[in-house]
């Protein structure tokens, strides 16, 4: 790496302009403007520098912190100067902060005082570093960050963003490297060059998916996937022959992506693969290359025994749009009614919705009665596309019956789909359920637009909820009576800007044709003489009159009379619960946290960190009554984990951060969502899971990637607890992989394994597989020798397994009926299972083997569910306020 800085800080620096990427270039006007106020900021932010100068308190840092940040908003040689003197400061923050600052500048000067920071002691001022490098744009960077990833393979994926970073102008050095013969550095330009999608590596791409080492070629594949061009097509169809797994799998991927009907014949060929990850992604880049010729191909594969193989199929046929698949995936549903098929069922679901063909409707209505809310909720959505009216007295039904409001509510969009007058009645009902169902009812009686439903709809423009007023609105417009003008005309005045801008929209589609200065003066006027009281010219008496007073509050008819008593029980109970409202309000305000979206135990066993729906991140003591802290993220926070008290991992989407020192940091921005994060028995390392089957793992001290895997959804996988090592289950085989892919041990077994676990030391391999699910006990040496096995009489349908810490025992969690409890122990040396009474259903959302502390979350509930399987104690972790 030292020979590569020497080399680039040889070349001549690029003009400054270069730097700036197009969409980056300022105004002339606008940075005239800017330039004045520079000397004004950069005062201010040495100002803030002198007073903080040898300041180690957090408060301190995070001012120069924020300096920097300021100053790398100013492209001026004064603030290189500035930072530069700060990247050898004592501070790790500070000199990280100012490293990834001077990259902000777009500077030619900051390039040498960063490059020459590469070989810095600290692992995370490295980081920084390349961050910078890769900020700043300038060419002369890429040698150098290709020799470190070639040096140090942990900054592999850092040193490939800072090249992507760089953009076009790093074309043509990536292509000479991916030319060179050093496997690290062609594997480093590869994956660049792939993201950067441009045309001009395609040569290069193409003659590198012949290469010797399968590594490369299967790299090669991708980024020729990536490029999108149709001339990469016949590269991508040799790799499906490729003698390594790994390249067929990634073939199909990027032919999937690609979706060219000329791979077609190849792909049917392909079918006969014998891996079943492989077929999984085969199957998948049929659907999507729309040759309906291939369904008589796809449609047999609906009859595997694998579900994933099933799904596969299913998704396909829904894609290439063939009603010739429709009676078969209907029988398909029929085939498989029970909760272990859900996937399947969901899929062909999916499918059927796409293909919206009436043949399907008789099976749809029939599913309107299963005892699965998502199967009644996906076939209420196929009914809605397929648009026939024979099943509108079915949808009403359910919509007021049905308990579940995914349901009701998927019965209200429906309804509006298909379009019956007849629905109106019941979608008016509807308008008194929950939010999400009268917002869903409301734009339904917008779409069957009959003008009956003008009255329910004119109220609703009185709700409180701004959403439902909008679309109100908006339905209104859609029945198109000029008689709505009037009352939607109030709209234009609303507080909410949304329902403002709404009642506009809304008035011009009913062919109000004043113009918004108007409407809004209109507006005004009627809100102003709303709220104007006139004094009333009724007569008292005859207001208050005895037989008036007795009419009213107790009427001849026995119906009112009911009405009127109830109505009284309700409005004293409303007053009740408003007193002891006001009796024991807390002293803080309701903040909506959002439901438990992701959770994990911290080291020690005795605390956990949650992350919610609405992007806050909780600290909890095990026993807490209350959060011991809080931290506000951005969005959902779909995946967490505790690697110690100033070390949070956790993530947003595809987002990965870690929270150090109430900051977060960013690790890296990955192309598929995170689904999950599990930690090492010393939580020294985090393995990050997203949804297209990916796993990063990352060493949690360093914030250093240590290695990537890539599994497919069929596979059964789970991090060892050394965090270094992974078992996959495919079909009756499991295997301990390295975090670099390689087969470490292989066990084999007679059936399917359907869950995995293995001991804290690594030793012991329990496995539940088999038709009747029995458990099987290993250990993971040459012989795969058993240690022990079950198998009773009533399936071990199970969610989950886990030794406990001292691998004495297994436990099951998520057991079905007819067992008695949802979880149960199995000593190694006995022949029966040891219910847990009072135990959580399913498997929970994070184990500690050493306490025996399982955490649940429910999606209904805020509430964090600890339960100890040894004291059978269980505790709720919810506040109101």
């Amino acid at each position: 790496m030292a020979l590569a800085i020497r080399k680039a800080l040889k070349q001549p620096a690029p003009a400054p302009e270069t730097l700036l990427r197009e969409e980056d270039q300022p105004d002339p006007a606008e940075l005239k403007k800017l330039q004045k106020t520079w000397p004004k900021t950069i005062k201010k932010c040495r100002k803030t520098l002198e007073e903080n100068y040898d300041e180690q308190g957090r408060q301190a840092i995070n001012a120069i912190c924020d300096a920097f940040e300021e100053l790398g908003q100013i492209r001026d040689e004064e603030t290189v100067e500035i930072l530069s003197g700060y990247l050898e400061d004592s501070r790790p923050s500070v000199r990280e902060t100012a490293a990834r600052s001077l990259g902000e500048t777009k500077l030619p000067s900051a390039f040498e005082p960063l490059v020459k920071r590469l070989g810095h002691e600290s692992t995370e001022m490295r980081a920084a570093v390349v961050h910078g490098l890769g900020l700043l744009g300038d060419r002369r960077a890429i040698l150098p960050l290709v020799a470190l990833a070639s040096e140090d393979p942990q900054f592999n994926i850092r040193a490939t963003d800072a090249l992507v970073r760089i953009g076009p102008a790093a074309i043509p050095f990536l292509i000479e490297i991916a030319e060179d013969n050093d496997p690290s550095s062609t594997l480093i330009a590869i994956q660049a060059l792939g993201r950067l999608k441009d045309l001009r590596a395609l040569e290069v791409l193409a003659n590198k998916s012949a290469h010797s080492m399968a590594t490369i070629r299967s790299h090669a594949i991708e980024a020729i996937g990536q490029l999108g061009e149709s001339k990469g097509v016949r590269y991508l169809v040799k790799g499906l022959s490729d003698e390594n797994i790994g390249v067929r799998i990634q073939s199909a991927i990027a032919l999937k992506k690609m979706g060219d009907k000329r791979a077609a014949d190849a792909l049917v060929q392909s079918l006969n693969d014998p891996d079943q990850d492989v077929l999984e992604h085969v199957i998948a880049a049929l659907g999507a290359c729309g040759d309906k010729a291939v369904v008589p191909q796809i449609i047999p594969l609906l009859d595997s025994s694998n579900n994933e193989i099933c799904i596969a199929a299913a998704e396909a046929l829904g894609r290439l749009g063939d009603d010739g698949a429709v009676p078969r995936l209907c029988e398909l549903l029929s085939k498989f009614d029970s909760e272990e098929n859900r996937a399947v069922r969901l899929k062909v679901l999916d499918s059927l919705r796409r293909l919206k063909h009436p043949d399907a409707v008789p099976y749809m209505v029939d599913l309107l009665a299963d005892p699965q809310p998502e199967i009644r909720e996906r076939a209420v959505d196929v009914l809605g596309q397929i648009g026939d009216q024979s099943a509108v007295v079915d949808l009403e039904n359910l919509l007021k019956e049905d308990r579940h409001e995914g349901v009701r509510i998927a019965c209200a969009k429906a309804l509006g789909e298909i379009g019956d007058p007849e629905s109106v009645a019941v979608l008016e009902d509807a308008l008194t359920d929950t939010v999400q169902v009268r917002l869903k009812a409301v734009i339904a009686l917008g779409q069957i637009g009959n003008d009956s439903a003008l009255l329910s709809l004119t109220a609703m423009l009185r709700d409180q909820l701004p959403e439902l007023r909008y679309h109100s609105a908006q339905a209104l417009a859609e029945i198109g009576d000029q008689r709505s003008i009037r009352p939607v005309e109030v709209l234009a005045a609303d507080s909410d800007p949304m329902v403002s801008r709404g009642a506009f929209k809304a008035l011009a589609k009913l062919g109000d044709e004043r113009s918004e200065k108007d409407i809004l003066k209109a507006a005004k006027k009627r809100t102003k003489k709303a709220t104007t009281v006139k004094a009333s010219k009724t007569n008292f008496k005859d207001m208050f009159s005895p037989a008036v007073l007795r009419d009213m509050f107790w009427p001849d008819d026995p119906q009112r009379r009911m009405v009127i008593a109830g109505s009284g029980g309700g409005v004293l109970l409303v007053g009740l619960i408003v007193a002891a409202m006001f009796m024991f309000q807390g002293p803080e305000k309701v903040i909506p946290r959002g439901l438990p979206a992701s959770v994990s135990i911290a080291p020690d066993g005795q605390s956990l960190v949650c992350g919610r729906s609405f992007g806050y991140i909780e600290f909890w003591a095990i026993d807490g009554k209350r959060p011991e802290d809080k931290f506000a993220a951005n969005s959902r926070v779909s995946a967490i984990g505790y690697a110690g008290d100033d070390n949070v991992w956790f993530a947003e989407g595809n987002l990965v951060q870690v929270l150090k020192g109430g900051r977060p940091e960013t690790i890296f921005k990955g192309g598929a969502p995170v689904t999950s994060m599990d930690l090492s028995r010393d939580h020294k390392f985090v393995s990050i899971r997203d949804s297209s089957g990916n796993v990063f793992v990352y060493n949690t001290e360093t914030m250093q990637p240590v290695g990537s895997l890539s599994f497919s959804k069929s596979s059964v996988t789970k991090q060892a607890p050394d965090g270094q090592s992974f078992l996959m289950a495919s079909g009756g085989q499991v295997k301990l992989l390295s975090v670099k892919g390689e087969e470490l041990k292989s066990v084999e077994l007679e059936a399917p394994v359907r869950s995995v676990a293995i001991s804290q030391d690594n030793s012991l391999l329990a496995v539940v597989h088999g038709k009747k699910a029995q458990l099987t006990i290993r250990k993971l040496d040459e012989a795969g020798t058993e240690v022990a096995t079950f198998a009773p009489e009533e399936s071990l349908e199970v969610s989950g397994i886990e030794f406990t810490g001292d691998a004495s025992e297994v436990i099951l969690f998520g057991l079905r009926r007819p067992h008695k409890s949802p979880a149960a122990r199995f000593s190694l040396g006995g022949d029966s299972l040891q219910y847990i009474e009072g135990c959580y259903a399913g498997m929970p959302a994070d184990f500690d083997p050493a306490t025996e502390n399982g955490i649940w979350l429910d999606d209904e509930d805020t509430a964090v569910m600890v339960f100890n399987l040894k004291t059978g104690t269980r505790t709720d972790l919810d506040y109101r306020q």
